[in-house]
């Protein structure tokens, strides 16, 4: 009975490989391999994430490098979505969205800003407000992951818009 276990699950195996099917977040980068990163804020938590999928993705920061990333300050909304029979939030949209651009080396005119935003919707406990405060730290550095991941992928459309696709 074993050897018809591990045949189905080979058989799974080919199938999910065969469709194309990869874990969120997992695949090869094929943007720039360097960018010189000029955020407004160096420590700001974005600016880290960013640093982060840049590491992953390895794309080495550079100052010389052919594309300049301008990187604006994270701007974090909150909105309650759903209320209690008393009036008490226990629901928010979370939206954290940034401005940003590319330029090119040299290149001296000016690209206009572009804006990229996450949502998510968090369930809020009033009595339980510790953890719920992790949870809302642990959402917002996903968040954050997820909208660097994004800036990173425009790095490669712009790269290959302008001529600049490195390999």
């Amino acid at each position: 009975m074993k050897p018809l276990r591990w045949c189905y699950l080979g058989l799974l195996w080919f199938i999910l490989a065969g469709c194309g099917w990869q874990l969120r977040g997992v695949g090869t980068y094929q943007g720039p391999t360097s960018l010189n990163l000029l955020p407004e804020d160096r420590f700001a938590p974005l600016t880290l994430a960013l640093l982060d999928a840049m590491h992953r993705g390895a794309v080495t920061p550079k100052e010389d490098a052919a594309i300049s990333l301008y990187l604006g300050n994270e701007e974090l909304q909150r909105r309650v979505v759903a209320v209690t029979s008393i009036g008490s939030p226990v629901q928010y949209e979370l939206s954290l969205s940034t401005d940003f651009r590319y330029q090119l080396a040299g290149d001296k005119t000016l690209n206009t800003p572009q804006t990229l935003s996450v949502e998510r919707v968090f369930d809020f406990d009033p009595s339980n407000t510790v953890a719920k405060s992790e949870e809302e730290n642990t959402l917002l550095e996903e968040m954050r992951l997820e909208l660097a991941q994004r800036i990173l992928r425009h790095a490669r459309n712009f790269s290959i818009s302008h001529g600049q696709n490195q390999p």
